[in-house]
């Protein structure tokens, strides 16, 4: 997973995703890879603990890109459930850094569907 695509794509986001995908799925297909471990802005981590990472950072741009696009809201609710479980992982850590932006409210009822709380832990407020 060394392979990191930076710049800026604004003139063809199209091509930029489908650059970063592509070398994301190499990546994450070596062998091994899961297992080794790497340097992380929040430390040395697993290859496992990175694609579980980007998982539910690409479920939450799921959202993101639904809402600004006026597009159904709904995410699945396996991938909602374990994107809860990572980022309570690594909650207080991604918030302290400024990932999260303001992080959870604390305002959320008790009552509140899952792909809410999932959202409001990282800084959402639908």
């Amino acid at each position: 997973m060394d392979h990191v695509i930076h710049g800026d794509y604004a003139d063809d986001p199209g091509q930029a995703f489908e650059e970063s995908a592509t070398a994301q799925l190499s990546a994450l297909g070596q062998p091994g890879v899961l297992e080794r471990m790497y340097e992380h802005p929040m430390g040395l981590i697993s290859g496992r603990q990175i694609a579980r990472l980007r998982m539910s950072d690409m479920v939450v741009h799921a959202w993101d890109l639904a809402r600004a696009l006026g597009l159904p809201e709904g995410l699945d609710q396996v991938l909602v459930t374990e994107s809860i479980a990572v980022f309570e992982d690594v909650g207080e850590t991604f918030t302290a850094a400024g990932f999260f932006g303001s992080g959870p409210s604390g305002m959320l009822a008790e009552d509140s569907s899952d792909q809410l709380r999932l959202l409001d832990m990282v800084g959402r407020r639908p």
